[in-house]
């Protein structure tokens, strides 16, 4: 149905449209998602922020905070 309203060109994997495109010479790639942890790669530590700059920003969104609230005797 969508096909016929022109929603859609077809329907189909990657690898039979790219072969259907291009002929049966196509050499798809696979892209790795996950980097492998080497040796010398720190574990990720799960509840640990990893920007070291986080503390900082809060402390100074809280000075900038505490400022305003004090202009107005708060």
């Amino acid at each position: 149905m969508a096909l016929a309203r022109g929603l859609i060109d077809g329907i189909g994997d990657l690898r039979s449209v790219m072969r259907a495109r291009f002929g049966d010479n196509v050499r798809l790639v696979p892209i790795a998602t996950e980097r492998r942890r080497r040796w010398w790669m720190p574990r990720a530590r799960p509840f640990v922020e990893r920007d070291p700059w986080t503390p900082v920003a809060d402390l100074i969104g809280w000075l900038e905070a505490r400022a305003l609230w004090a202009r107005f005797g708060l």
